[in-house]
């Protein structure tokens, strides 16, 4: 069963029960979770919800040494640093 609820530029569906947000290319997979319950991505990546203060969630994350895991704002100052340091080839 597929159910679609457009709000402005993002739109809502079910795919089943479970409700994904599209806003743009961007697909997002909604979920519920309470305090100490999972997540898995993959097989080996696991967030858990560790406590819930007012509207502040605090998650644990448990992946492999290889994968690089960051607050997004912290992703987006290191992409920045590395575009200075290695800016593209000028097309001239």
């Amino acid at each position: 069963m597929l159910l679609l609820l457009a709000e402005g530029k993002i739109t809502v569906f079910f795919l089943g029960s479970l409700p994904f947000l599209f806003q743009g290319r961007v697909l997002m997979l909604v979920l519920s979770r309470h305090r100490d319950e999972s997540i898995m991505i993959g097989d080996n990546i696991i967030i858990t919800i560790v406590d819930i203060r007012g509207d502040k969630v605090r998650i644990g994350i448990e992946a492999p040494n290889d994968v690089p895991v960051h607050r997004q704002e912290v992703y987006e100052a290191i992409k920045r640093d590395e575009r200075k340091r290695n800016p593209p080839p000028s097309s001239v």
